[in-house]
């Protein structure tokens, strides 16, 4: 992707990263003048890249989010038991995005084997590698070109999320 972040991501793995527009990919892949692409699994099945890709890694360094954006001026003019219909309706709806990206994905992968994709998910050793040699790098670069206090803010909300979650 042509994102400075998904490039110094690509740069801290030890590879050359080449941006290149998704309608030149194709071709790209197919004469050589890239070796591999980033996208989900759902992708590679849409657009038929085991046809000139045949293998693919779900090392899990992306999730896409769905963001709810409301205008907070409307949502605290509400009358409190329809801000709590609006945000059951966003956890509900945060709920069924997840499931069924899921599930998109886990059919894409399936399709992707059957269609002859040597698909391979890394270990648990082996992602902790992947984010030893990523991440710090990635905050770096955020905390430089978007500012500490965000960037901070975030890990602060995604810390405390895992814990409430029980997953640190």
């Amino acid at each position: 992707m042509q994102s400075p972040i998904m490039l110094n991501m690509v740069e801290n793995l030890g590879a050359t990263p080449v941006a290149i527009t998704f309608n030149e990919m194709y071709t790209a892949i197919q004469t050589n003048v890239i070796q591999g692409q980033e996208n989900p699994p759902s992708v590679v099945r849409a657009f038929n890249l085991d046809e000139i890709q045949p293998y693919y890694t779900l090392d899990r360094h992306t999730y896409s989010i769905s963001f709810f954006v409301i205008n907070n001026g409307w949502f605290e003019a509400l009358p409190s038991d329809l801000q709590q219909v609006v945000l059951d309706a966003s956890a509900s709806t945060q709920k069924t995005h997840r499931e069924t990206s899921a599930k998109w994905e886990g059919e894409a992968v399936n399709d992707l084997k059957e269609r002859g994709m040597k698909v391979y998910e890394p270990t648990p050793e082996e992602i902790e590698l992947f984010r030893e040699a990523t991440q710090q790098p990635a905050i770096n670069y955020l905390k430089e070109n978007v500012g500490e206090e965000w960037v901070n803010k975030i890990i602060n909300a995604v810390d405390s999320a895992r814990t409430e979650l029980g997953l640190k």
